[in-house]
């Protein structure tokens, strides 16, 4: 009897879990899915954990970054992305053994390090040949700066880049793995002046839009003024800067996986496992977010409308970087995901331009109190059509050209405009016969009586490849195009423009 007592007893418990087990939510069982960590004793340790997960398979490449300052390492995310490579961390005077059997096991062949001999000494590159690695490149220049273009040469064209401060690191850590993922390099920039290297690859590669983050403490107006079609993405902190970012390209992101690392600490170099996570979340162009002992509150509100409830996470670093709190925090805003409003953090306001001083009236005269100063404005001067081997086709007076002498072969690449002020030029759409043709969005800064080329594959959106537009395939789709613009003052509408091609 008593032995079929406790059988039946046991039963009855089985049961009993096994209701519980479908009845009650995932809440309440704990995580089904959970939260995967990876990390080692150190940074250095951690960047291994994340080439193993990432690269199972091994890795024809791999960066080698210094591990203890981020000066040059900040923009190896989108170059290590091209090359499908992990980022791996080294001391200045020497290469970790868990780094040099890493190396081993992705079996790889081609090494690009980050930065001068000052920053990854000549012992580590002859650490890595001794081990076999023949081929390898250093890609450096005479402060992070230059180094910054120099990657950002490495990365290749784009037409749309990322201006981060180089004096800090969380900004260029908030768009590292969405720039990696977008192929938009990294340039680095001091507060009031722009870097000749960053303002050289902004001319050479006919840039069109600019992403600044961070707020004007870090990159001023006066920066920001400077480049093409400039947006800034900045809060009140790294972290609202943070929510910024990942809003802004929300919908090229996948929030099935959230990667999460420290953003901030007692030493100010806790960047070393944003930095090798970043290249791992633009895998799978996942977001990555950055939180300091609990997760902030803007970025819990920002993800309840993007997680679902099968949303997992990745945590980067140890307990001691990247602690329980900020996963369980994460955890939390997962099981709990709606459809609640958005709540969007409020953005630094990005001041106008100086305005232009008035000119000081003549003294004597006495009377009369003044009176309103004089509204600005600008107007365009000068338009040429620039062809794709950069030759002059026409500079015509007026805002009509035609271009029906040239050739089925030749490629339009820019429209220059010169205005007589100070302005930004918002190309809002393409025309033909009266009608938009074309939707366009396309904004860019014009500088007073300095001429400014404004890209046509970035005006005509059904163009791609930045190699121009052939008149042949514009013909064999209209006989006309009108370019309308709007020029703004202080976000202010003073004039518009027209620049018509007869094709």
């Amino acid at each position: 009897m008593i032995k079929n007592r406790k059988a039946v007893s046991a039963f009855i418990l089985a049961v009993c879990i096994l209701l519980l087990q479908i009845c009650l939510p995932k809440s309440a069982l704990g995580q089904i899915r959970v939260p995967e960590r990876l990390s080692g004793s150190d940074r250095y340790k951690t960047a291994v954990s994340i080439s193993q997960k990432g690269w199972p398979d091994g890795s024809d490449y791999a960066v080698i970054a210094r591990g203890d300052d981020f000066a040059d390492a900040l923009c190896a995310g989108p170059l290590a992305k091209k090359y499908n490579a992990p980022i791996l961390l080294t001391m200045t005077d020497s290469l970790g053994a868990d780094t040099l059997e890493e190396l081993k096991r992705l079996k790889v062949k081609n090494i690009i390090i980050v930065g001068g001999t000052g920053a990854v000494s000549q012992n580590v590159e002859s650490t890595i040949f001794t081990a076999g690695i023949s081929h390898m490149e250093r890609i450096w220049g005479s402060d992070r700066y230059e180094t910054s273009a120099k990657i950002a040469e490495k990365v290749g064209t784009s037409t749309k880049v990322v201006l981060a401060t180089g004096e800090n690191f969380p900004d260029a850590l908030s768009v590292s793995a969405i720039a990696a993922n977008m192929g938009m390099p990294i340039l680095l920039t001091m507060k009031d002046s722009l870097p000749e290297g960053a303002r050289q690859y902004i001319i050479n590669n006919g840039v069109t839009n600019t992403y600044l983050i961070g707020g004007n403490g870090v990159i001023s107006d006066g920066v920001m003024y400077t480049v093409p079609g400039f947006k800034r993405l900045g809060g009140i902190d790294r972290y609202e800067t943070n929510v910024l970012v990942m809003q802004e390209f929300a919908g090229s992101l996948n929030f099935s996986n959230i990667f999460t690392a420290v953003g901030d600490g007692p030493n100010g170099d806790e960047f070393a496992d944003a930095l090798s996570g970043a290249v791992l979340a633009a895998q799978t162009a996942s977001p990555l977010i950055l939180a300091n002992g609990v997760l902030p509150a803007v970025t819990a509100d920002f993800l309840k409308t993007r997680v679902t409830g099968e949303s997992t996470v990745t945590a980067l670093g140890g307990e001691a970087v990247m602690p329980v709190t900020v996963i369980e925090g994460l955890v939390a805003v997962i099981n709990n995901a709606s459809q609640a409003p958005v709540i969007t953090p409020t953005p630094v306001v990005t001041p106008t331009p100086t305005p232009t001083p008035a000119v000081t009236p003549p003294a004597g005269g006495g009377g009369g109190g003044g009176g309103a100063p004089a509204a600005q404005t600008a107007d365009i001067t000068n338009i040429k059509v620039i062809s794709y081997d950069g030759e002059t086709l026409l500079n015509e007076d007026g805002d009509t050209f035609d271009l029906s002498r040239f050739g089925d072969n030749v490629r339009i690449k820019y429209i220059e405009v010169t205005a007589d002020n100070n302005c930004a030029i918002k190309i809002t759409g393409v025309l033909y016969e009266g009608d938009d043709l074309w939707d366009s969005e396309y904004t860019t800064t014009l500088r007073k009586n300095t001429s400014r080329r404004l890209d046509i594959d970035s005006i005509l959106d059904f163009t791609s490849g930045n190699n121009g537009v052939l008149l042949g395939s514009l013909r064999s789709i209209v006989d006309s195009v009108t370019i309308r613009g709007i020029l703004e003052i202080d976000g202010e509408e003073v004039n518009t423009v027209r620049i018509n091609l007869e094709l």
